[in-house]
């Protein structure tokens, strides 16, 4: 091994040579070619080791799942077909007993998320490319761990290389250990929480990054020409990440924020001025295969709480969480809090605690989960609060179950105590959007959400709320994730209800366009602001608003760029005009342009 890294040293002044499997390193990202032999093993005919590329690739015979169309086998890989994925020379669904190349990210031994389909002509060898995980000598060769593949190198197999080994980088460990942090809550495919490809320090451990840059402004806030109240803001935030993989098994993970802003009013002049200062972010450990546990997880500390939708949640909590995966079903489970920080005084006294469970696809997914708040009294401004208890009991069915449409179905029943009252109250959100063959590129979205309410001072209190820790973002079809029920309102879903159509275009593969119009109507007809939560109308006082169900009607245009692998643009404009809840008020504006890069 000595000797092979002193000739990689030599080789930066020397042509190219090649080696034997003893010069290879854990973190080389290699191309293996090869067949497995009738005990089922990959035996290697000839590997290279190149510069590590973004997705994982194997060229073999697929297998057809039955009648699936987003699932397939490959070499006894599962594999997971996304809508939106690349194909070339075949259809969705016509490629059992053909010879293709599949590019796309490894993610365990049960799930690999495609990204390009490619049909290959002839019959030639298999092919496996990806990161060296693990290397053991055995007799005869060296057995090497690619994705899920163990794979046989004989001692006299040369490995070949165009660039000498030493100046080759090394790629940072990823895959399943990686990446089941993020997504074994089924993690919406959001580009607000994608890194790039990361910086290798050593063979264990590398730091991965996002720096955003944003222009917000906002236009007549308060619904009242009369008083100019616009503002046009400025912020930049960095986002580092240092995964150390301590353990084969063991991965921890430090986040460390960076953010700045500058406010100005109406006249543009600066009103406000935040230098850049540190937060934490997501701080934590996870253990693979716990206690020496197949497929039992466990992740401890500051972790992001998302899913698909952020229906539920978007939340950093400090928490214990668990995950038992297998092939047809998944189960979640944790207790949380929030420590410290900036969180909202509700949210500091609150302990949490949830189950989820599913059938453990995205494509299809169908999931039960129940999610509980015990809530301390707590006092926000001149208000004080009681304890409160929230129990959600709630299901979902995402994904495209009807051919050509992505459809959801969330709903939940919520129980607890609230300001010394029972509660028992529903809410829930369905809709669609329809991307059949004959309109491409453009996809249709329909959708009705209601939280139930409630204008009562006694009884059994049935207004609906969120968990408190939702966002309300995600896609339709296009690049980029929004506000799927107004990016200017932004209301919870609280004694509301939000008719939603929508209509967009993949303009590209990497671009597209979505116009979405949202009209609001109250549940339950009020004048009073407490029962209705209007998300950034901070202006708003309870003796503005009418007893009228019309709350408003809202567009939205969002254009989604995706220039680059490392880089997006988000540009967003919205426009607000009030209902009759609202008399006299005036119009309002959004608009939002992002930049991010990633590494």
């Amino acid at each position: 091994m000595i000797c092979s890294w002193i000739l990689g040293g030599v080789g930066l002044f020397a042509a190219p040579t090649q080696e034997t499997p003893d010069a290879l390193l854990v973190g080389h990202w290699v191309q293996v070619r090869g067949r497995r032999d009738k005990q089922g093993q990959f035996v290697a005919s000839r590997v290279e080791v190149l510069e590590p590329d973004r997705y994982e690739a194997i060229i073999a015979i697929a297998e057809a799942v039955g009648s699936e169309k987003d699932q397939l086998v490959i070499l006894g890989q599962p594999v997971d077909v996304d809508p939106e994925v690349d194909f070339e020379g075949l259809s969705r669904g016509r490629w059992g007993g053909k010879r293709i190349k599949l590019e796309g990210r490894w993610r365990d031994q049960w799930k690999f998320s495609a990204r390009k389909i490619r049909l290959r002509d002839g019959s030639g060898r298999d092919r496996i490319e990806g990161r060296v995980d693990a290397i053991e000598k055995t007799t005869g060769g060296y057995l090497v761990r690619i994705m899920a593949f163990e794979i046989f190198l004989p001692d006299d197999l040369e490995i070949g290389h165009e660039e000498p080994l030493a100046s080759i980088r090394l790629s940072p460990r990823r895959g399943a250990l990686l990446d089941s942090a993020q997504t074994r809550t089924e993690r919406n495919d959001d580009l607000d929480d994608e890194f790039g490809g990361g910086i290798p320090i050593g063979e264990n451990m590398g730091l991965y990054g996002q720096l955003v840059g944003a222009g917000v402004y906002e236009g007549n806030y308060n619904i009242d020409d009369a008083d100019n109240e616009d503002e046009l803001d400025f912020g930049s935030r960095a986002r580092l990440r240092l995964h150390w993989f301590a353990h084969p098994s063991a991965v921890v993970v430090t986040e460390v924020n960076l953010q700045g802003q500058i406010n100005s009013d109406n006249d543009n002049i600066p009103v406000q001025s935040e230098d850049l200062f540190p937060r934490l972010g997501e701080n934590f450990i996870y253990w693979s295969n716990a206690f020496g546990v197949e497929d039992l997880d466990f992740q401890f500390g500051r972790q992001d709480f998302d899913d698909w939708r952020e229906w539920i949640y978007d939340e950093n909590l400090d928490a214990l969480r668990a995950f038992w995966s297998q092939p047809t079903y998944a189960v979640e489970a944790s207790i949380s809090t929030q420590i410290g920080g900036n969180h909202d005084v509700r949210d500091r006294g609150s302990l949490n605690s949830s189950l989820y469970v599913s059938n453990n696809r995205l494509k299809k997914h169908l999931a039960g989960y129940l999610f509980y708040r015990d809530i301390d009294p707590y006092t926000r401004g001149t208000t004080q609060f009681t304890e409160e208890k929230a129990m959600h009991i709630g299901m979902r069915l995402l994904g495209e179950w009807i051919p050509d449409t992505k459809g959801w179905a969330d709903m939940a029943y919520l129980v607890g105590e609230r300001q010394d009252r029972n509660v028992s109250a529903f809410g829930y959100d369905i809709g669609a959007t329809w991307s059949p063959d004959f309109a491409d590129p453009f996809y249709m979205t329909l959708g009705y959400a209601l939280g139930r309410g409630d204008t009562q001072t006694s009884g059994t209190d049935t207004r609906f709320s969120q968990t408190g820790f939702q966002d309300n973002s995600g896609r339709f079809g296009g690049v980029s994730s929004f506000r799927y029920y107004g990016e200017l309102l932004r209301p919870e879903l609280t004694n509301l209800g939000i008719f939603t159509a929508g209509i967009g275009a993949r303009i590209t593969r990497n671009i597209s366009l979505d116009l979405v119009y949202h009209d609001y109507r109250f549940d339950v007809v009020t004048d009073d602001l407490d029962v209705f939560d209007p998300g950034d109308f901070t202006d708003l006082n309870p003796g503005e608003i009418a007893a009228e169900a019309d709350l408003g009607w809202e567009a939205d245009l969002i254009l989604g760029i995706r220039a680059h692998r490392k880089w997006d643009i988000k540009i967003i404009g919205a426009y607000f005009s009030p209902g009759d809840a609202f008399p006299g008020g005036d119009d309002a504006l959004f608009a939002r342009l992002q930049v991010r890069y990633r590494f």
